[in-house]
């Protein structure tokens, strides 16, 4: 299972154990974090995480080019991110 944010996670998790699916065993569960939130599912999680600083400075250069009127890249951006178990 794939869970797209930290804060999601926490509703799934509670949703996990409620059903009794014991996690990893039976569902392994993959969340995707900003880097440097470590957030207590009570579950066992590996966390796909993203730098923060990354994400920002990527935003704010998108949004710049655009009140510019100046040519944004081909979006998707890309934003390269790290497993941690």
């Amino acid at each position: 299972l794939i869970v797209s944010n930290d804060i999601s996670m926490r509703a799934v998790a509670l949703a996990l154990a409620h059903a009794g699916i014991r996690v990893p065993e039976e569902l392994p569960v993959i969340t995707m974090t900003t880097e440097g939130v470590d957030l207590h599912y009570g579950v066992p999680v590996v966390r796909f995480e993203f730098p923060v600083r990354e994400i920002v400075r990527q935003l704010l250069g998108l949004l710049w080019k655009r009140m510019a009127n100046e040519p944004v890249p081909a979006l998707p951006i890309l934003i390269h991110g790290r497993i941690k178990e």
